[in-house]
Formats: structure tokens, sequence, C-alpha cells
């Protein structure tokens, strides 16, 4: 796909997987139309799990496999424990892809590529987990980096991001803003607008990622800031 913004990310998913690895995915997705809920009737639970645990292990830095794996764990029941693992080891691998393109300054990882869903749904689901979690620090780095990256924000990760640079934990934010289906109430656009312009000035730092995950570091001082 070309791009035309030489800053822009596409992630290629053929690259990742090899040519026949990634046809033998496709195929085995368009079976079961990409819906994890039919994968589940047809090949069983287990055998679900254990087909993206499997592409996991091939090619650990192709990310659609944790954001399926992410998906059919929330299909189950007591599965937070597991949800938490799959956000974190896929996040440290997006970050390591973000990381590899320093050329690209600043970054752009739209959501308008279908491809580049993944890797920004797997980033937000990880900074949701640590938030329940109430690390709230670490949490809003990453609603930040999403921002900064999908300036679009088709995500919402600027409400999340406002929320916790103001100090609400995970469960005072979505008990003061959503109703009792779990839908977003009226005041919630209303409350953004009203306090964005103390908080979103600082969008684009990004000064702290590689110090939250060690894992990230090469040894320099030079950072992330490609980011900005």
């Amino acid at each position: 796909m070309s791009l035309d913004n030489f800053n822009q990310y596409c992630f290629d998913e053929q690259q990742v997987l090899g040519e026949i690895l990634f046809k033998e995915y496709i195929e085995t997705m368009s079976k079961y139309e990409f819906d994890i809920e039919f994968m589940f009737q047809d090949m069983g639970i287990e055998n679900t799990l254990q087909y993206f645990i499997d592409l996991i292990e091939k090619a650990p830095s192709f990310i659609p496999a944790y954001d399926y794996l992410i998906a059919c764990f929330l299909l189950l029941e007591d599965s937070k424990e597991e949800i938490s693992n799959v956000a974190f080891s896929g996040a440290i691998e997006v970050l390591q892809i973000f990381k590899s393109q320093k050329s690209k300054k600043p970054l752009i990882v739209e959501w308008l590529f279908i491809e580049n869903r993944p890797l920004l749904r797997t980033i937000y689901n990880h900074a949701m987990d640590l938030w329940e979690n109430e690390l709230q620090l670490e949490a809003k780095e990453l609603f930040e980096l999403l921002i900064t990256i999908n300036p679009l924000d088709n995500q919402g990760a600027r409400y999340n991001y406002l929320a916790t640079s103001l100090d609400f934990t995970y469960k005072q934010f979505f008990k003061r803003f959503t109703d009792a289906n779990g839908y977003f109430k009226p005041n919630l656009d209303k409350w953004f607008k009203e306090n964005e312009g103390k908080n979103l000035c600082l969008i684009g730092r990004n000064t702290r990622i590689e110090k939250l995950y060690p894992e990230l570091s090469d040894g320099s001082d030079s950072g992330m800031d490609f980011f900005s």
C-alpha cells in the first residue's frame, strides 16, 4: 500500500508472517468470516485459543493474533488475568514495532488503515487494563501515545487521557459517565469540553514510555522522542 505521508505507518501482515503462513492464516480466518464466535462454534474454545497461541509462537510480532486472543478471552468468564497477560505481551511487541520506525518522525499510525487497528486496539486494551488495576500514570502515558500517533483518535482515547490526567480512577470514571447498560452519558462531552484546554496542551511529549517498559530500552539515552 502506498502512503502519501512519509511519516505514516501501515502494518504489513504478510511481511510479518511470511507468504505461506499468511496464506494459511487468511484461508483459516476467511472460513469463519474473521469471527471469533464462529471459530468457537466450529473449532471449540481450546482449539481456537491454541490456534492464536501457535501463531504468536511462530511470529511474535504478528499483532492481530494478540488482538484475536483478547477477543477470545473476553467471551469467557474469569479470564481477566489472561487478558492482562496477552495485552501486556502484545503491547510490548507493538511498542517495539513503533520504536523501529524512528525514521518516521512524528510517527503517524492511523486507524484509517485496517491493518493498523489491531496495533491501536492492543495498546488501548493494555492501557485500559492498567487503569482498571489502578496504574493511572502508566495508563495515561499510553492514552497520550494513542492520541499522538492517531490524531483523529477514532478510539476516544482523549477522554481516558483527560480522566487519568485529572486522577479519575477507572471505577470513578465509568460510574460517572456510563449508564446502567454501559453506554456513555451525554454529560461526557460536556465534561470533556469544559476541561480539555487545561490538559490536552501537553499531548505529544511521550518521554516516559521507555522508562515504564525496560524491555524497550536499547541502552541509549535517545528514548522514544520520535513520537513528537
